[in-house]
């Protein structure tokens, strides 16, 4: 194994530790008040309760999205018979196991590698852009885990935007399949 490679693996493991480090502390600090975990996190857990329940009630196809029935309507029903807050917590990873259940997931999570793999694309050409785009991407998705926004946030969309267009403007983009119309 080359130096550089040896390098960018201590780098990753480094990162990982500092983020696991941070996590452990978090949870430690948040512990060791006297506030229930209901406090600490504003009701948020008893929201992530309420809405795993409905997760697991329905968990192949989800509960529908929106409209009639979808994560509100069951969260509230489920909220209900169990005492717990009766509302849904819309945090993008939770709404979509919720409302189209395991394939909605797939699809999600088929959007993220894909980006992923756009991202590496990106940064044979320009790694500078590339890194930008993950950066914003990262913290897009890091705060999605706590409110909702991933999905209905113009930046995010603008972001792969920019991406797609430098891959194509670098000649990077994938090529058509033998299928496509060309114009």
């Amino acid at each position: 194994m080359s130096r550089v490679a040896a390098g960018r693996r201590a780098r990753r493991i480094l990162v990982a530790g500092v983020g696991a480090a941070l996590a452990t502390i978090s949870a430690v600090v948040a512990l060791a008040t006297n506030d229930s975990l209901r406090e600490a996190t504003s009701g948020r857990s008893e929201l992530v309760t309420n809405t795993a329940y409905v997760i697991a009630a329905h968990l192949l196809v989800g509960v529908g999205i929106g409209g009639i029935g979808g994560e509100e309507q069951a969260s509230r029903e489920e909220g209900e018979k169990r005492g717990l807050l009766s509302k849904p917590l819309h945090t993008p990873p939770l709404t979509v196991a919720a409302e189209p259940g395991a394939l909605g997931v797939a699809a999600y999570l088929l959007l993220l590698a894909a980006t992923g793999r756009a991202l590496a694309r990106l940064g044979r050409v320009d790694r500078p852009l590339a890194l930008c785009l993950a950066a914003l991407l990262l913290v897009l998705l890091v705060h999605s885990l706590f409110d909702s926004g991933f999905f209905e946030d113009p930046l995010t969309w603008g972001t792969l935007g920019l991406m797609t267009a430098a891959l194509a403007a670098s000649g990077e983009a994938p090529a058509p399949t033998a299928g496509a119309r060309q114009a």
